[in-house]
């Protein structure tokens, strides 16, 4: 019997090694003062991705997309930003992963994925732990906010493509989508009022350099929340959200490569919400398929909700009164233009403004289908 027993443990199979996965992104919306989502185009130049990305607008495009000209003539409700998947392991492992987009299209990837669109398929790729630091990567001389998800101590990935061999700190893509998020808000006044979460948000105003930032955690039920007084530093809304991350289960040096990533427009003029997505949403919406399957898995998508109020809306109606003659490329530079046109526009009475915000929003429509848009 013992015989027969040894013999069993040594034909039994290895067992795989250790396999953790952790995925950070963005699900980015703009809202109205009634809270309602607002379908939009983002029309920014130059692009912030480096050009080794794949994605709709390169050559790619022609195998599934002929009639498209790239992300900027996708309107959606939400903007999938910079999602990017780490893996960590003992040793070398072999992966095959996919990912879904059930209420979208996948936009933007590296590496090479054998197959895009709804379903993204990266197929089978190397996890490679303890390799040198950032051994090959690509970079362009031209800076990038793509380039900070790099800085953490996952395992270099190595993805066999059609024509080379791409490797990378982490798998990335992105997309447009049409939902809405797990967040319910409004304008009350100086105050916010919030419903259908359960759990902590984030609210974060700025009027030049003038910050206010506060943490509040909601029941679930309707509930009123005081916008917070310009009293902070861009800093101190940088450290709360950090916090906030690292309550999620992120690694530190993850979760400050998100933050670092997202600086530039996270903590920018305006007011906004965040707040981190239930894990079950986000299994829904972007449903992963991993083999073997890991460890552990820890996927962090934020909500972030840009409010545009009414006094941003009548400000932006105001500039427009004060420029005569609208300079070439104006629109390209405009933060969120498309749902500030819309907003404008559905509030405005006089003729003449009107004609103008339409104008500029079928401007806007034309240069979306003929340029290459960024987040």
């Amino acid at each position: 019997m013992l015989a027969l027993t040894l013999a069993v443990a040594l034909a039994a199979p290895k067992p795989p090694s250790a396999l953790v996965l952790h995925e950070w992104g963005t699900f980015t919306s703009v809202a109205g003062a009634d809270g309602k989502p607002i379908s939009w185009r983002p029309l920014r130049t130059p692009t912030d991705l480096p050009s080794f990305v794949h994605g709709l607008g390169s050559t790619l495009q022609t195998l599934r997309f002929p009639n498209q000209g790239g992300k900027g003539h996708l309107s959606g409700d939400v903007r999938m930003e910079t999602p990017v998947i780490y893996f960590y392991a003992k040793e070398p492992t072999e992966v095959s992963l996919s990912v879904g987009f059930t209420k979208g299209a996948i936009t933007e990837w590296y590496p090479f994925a054998k197959s895009f669109g709804s379903t993204l398929d990266w197929g089978r790729f190397k996890v490679l732990p303890n390799s040198p630091p950032q051994p090959a990567l690509l970079t362009e001389a031209q800076g990038s906010h793509y380039y900070a998800a790099r800085e953490v101590d996952a395992a270099l990935l190595q993805v066999c493509g059609e024509r080379t061999t791409e490797r990378e700190r982490f798998l990335f893509y992105r997309g447009v989508g049409t939902f809405k998020l797990p967040l319910n808000l409004r304008v009350d006044g100086e105050g916010l009022r919030f419903g259908g979460h359960h759990g902590d948000v984030i609210v974060m105003a700025r009027s030049r350099d003038q910050v206010g930032v506060s943490r509040v955690t909601l029941s679930g039920d309707e509930q009123r929340v005081q916008r917070p007084q310009l009293t902070s530093k861009a800093a101190d809304a940088e450290a709360l959200v950090l916090k906030l991350l690292l309550e999620t289960g992120l690694y530190e040096k993850e979760a400050k490569a998100m933050v670092a990533t997202w600086k530039d427009s996270w903590f920018e003029e305006g007011l906004r919400v965040f707040f981190i997505v239930p894990r079950s949403t986000t299994d829904e919406l972007l449903p992963l398929t991993v083999a073997p399957a890991p460890s552990e898995v820890v996927r962090v998508l934020v909500g972030r909700i840009e409010v545009l109020t009414p006094e941003a809306v009548n400000a932006f109606r105001t500039q427009l009164s004060t420029i005569d003659d609208l300079p070439v490329g104006w629109l390209d530079g405009l933060r969120f233009g498309e749902p500030l046109l819309k907003r404008a526009l559905a509030v405005a009475s006089d003729p003449a403004e009107k004609r103008l915000l339409q104008s500029l929003l079928d401007r806007w429509a034309t240069r979306a289908q003929g340029t290459g848009p960024i987040d």
